[in-house]
């Protein structure tokens, strides 16, 4: 049960690591399009990277077979 316990737990550090990769390179880009000097640019890169760490997140933890996504796609009835 401890080795189940610890390959869940590489699984969801390495979807992580990947969705926070993603998450600065969409920090990175998008800051250089909006003015970050106004509400409405910090607001626009916040919710870019925030939107793009999720749903990469969720593909890394599907990808790599996550017990923790299996289960949450069968209470949402898509399994």
């Amino acid at each position: 049960d401890e080795k189940k316990i610890l390959f869940s737990l590489i699984k969801i550090v390495t979807a992580t690591i990947g969705a926070t990769i993603f998450i600065q390179i969409v920090k990175y880009v998008v800051g250089n399009i909006v003015d970050m000097h106004t509400y409405i640019g910090v607001f626009t890169q916040f919710t870019s990277a925030g939107v793009v760490g999720i749903i990469m997140y969720l593909l890394f933890t599907w990808a790599l077979g996550s017990e923790e996504i299996k289960e949450i796609k069968k209470q949402l009835g898509y399994e």
